[in-house]
């Protein structure tokens, strides 16, 4: 299963296309994120961006895909990050009236 972790990692990455600036944006180390990424391939069995030692990455085709997805995910989460909040503080939920039918 994909972890979150690694959904913000391959977005952070995506954005900066800089391991340093990434794992900095972070707060973690540069091996940190290049380990959350080789997982995240490895899970999807895909390479999400093109590593040159004489440039700069880029996002495969894949990871061009698979980004707009990501970030579609990580807004859910957030979203339910704020509903699950809103519901523990009583103002999200379902309230369920019933009548008899009677007068």
């Amino acid at each position: 299963m994909i972890e979150n972790r690694q959904i913000k990692a391959f977005v952070t990455l995506a954005q900066d296309l800089h391991f340093a600036r990434a794992a900095d944006r972070m707060g973690i180390s540069q091996s940190a994120v290049s380990v959350l990424i080789q997982k995240l391939e490895r899970h999807l069995g895909v390479q999400l961006f093109n590593r040159n030692k004489r440039a700069a990455i880029s996002l495969t085709n894949a990871g061009e895909v698979f980004l707009v997805e990501a970030l579609a995910a990580l807004r859910q989460l957030e979203r339910a990050d704020q509903v699950g909040r809103a519901a523990a503080r009583g103002e999200a939920g379902m309230v369920r009236l019933a009548t008899s039918g009677r007068q």
